[in-house]
């Protein structure tokens, strides 16, 4: 479950159905990623309504909530009046309701940088911020390009980011794969992304494979908010210890993570590639 809301909610925007050329002024998005980004252009204002997930920025929280993953509640959907309602792409019977009783649906999804430069165009296309979407981009390429070129006079580490597993065990372990936003990150922040590349963005793998790996750093964001209690955060770190041939546990360069923003992608992308790239050059 943890690992479906993960991948889930890597998704920022690429389609709009019925897209036309007045700014939709009343948008309940149900994606965290670009709530987040309609803040960030300056069209909060226009948010009628959120996720349970979407805690990002401060303001989201106090805009009405309307359900998560798959108990959204459409009857206060439509009570909100949205011109628009931005869903996942994982969610096509929603969008189908929702048309069906005459509400605009965005559809949504998202895997690389691309992508999000994709949705932040698209979030200023919906709302009439064309410029300020465009400087939101700008920045974050600038921000990432500053990254890489720090990065490359200093040799890349082996690293792996874990989005799922089995808490406290080595089990049911999926990694971003290098296709992904937060495998791209890595690259810029002068990491090797030791996950396969192919078709799965966020392929499973076994202790046996991370051990052939030998990973230098392993960044694991899968405890999610229940990191945040140290007993939890101290179980999810010591199961490592089952694999002490491998690098990252012998330096110890095991990082648990419990901060769900940096599985967000949008305009904390800068932040989180700081974090990760901090943690690839820690010893």
């Amino acid at each position: 479950m943890a690992l479906a809301c993960f991948i889930t909610f890597l998704t920022p925007l690429v389609r709009v159905a019925s897209c036309d050329d007045a700014p939709t002024t009343r948008i309940v998005s149900l994606v965290p990623s670009v709530t987040e980004t309609l803040f960030a252009i300056g069209a909060g204002g226009m948010v009628a309504g959120v996720s349970d997930y979407c805690n990002h920025p401060e303001q989201a929280a106090l805009k009405p909530r309307v359900g998560a993953l798959l108990n959204f509640d459409i009857e206060k959907i439509v009570s909100l009046r949205p011109t628009a309602v931005v869903i996942l792409n994982s969610q096509a019977d929603l969008g189908g309701k929702l048309e069906g009783i005459g509400i605009r649906a965005v559809t949504v999804r998202s895997d690389s940088l691309g992508d999000v430069f994709d949705l932040i165009a698209t979030a200023g296309e919906m709302t009439g911020r064309r410029r300020e979407a465009a400087e939101l981009s700008g920045s974050i390429r600038a921000s990432l390009a500053r990254l890489r070129e720090a990065a490359t006079t200093a040799p890349r580490a082996r690293a792996l980011i874990i989005v799922g597993r089995q808490p406290a065990s080595l089990q049911n372990i999926y990694a971003a794969g290098p296709a992904t936003y937060l495998g791209e990150i890595i690259d810029a922040a002068g990491g090797r992304n030791m996950a396969p590349v192919g078709g799965i963005s966020y392929p499973p793998l076994s202790k046996e494979q991370i051990a052939a790996m030998d990973p230098e750093v392993i960044i694991d964001l899968s405890p999610g908010e229940a990191g945040r209690n140290t007993r939890v955060a101290e179980a999810h770190t010591a199961a490592w210890k089952q694999l002490p041939q491998i690098s990252a546990v012998r330096s110890g360069r095991i990082f648990c993570l419990a901060d769900t923003h940096l599985t967000v992608p949008g305009p904390a992308i800068p932040e989180t590639a700081q974090k990760i790239a901090d943690l690839l050059g820690r010893r």
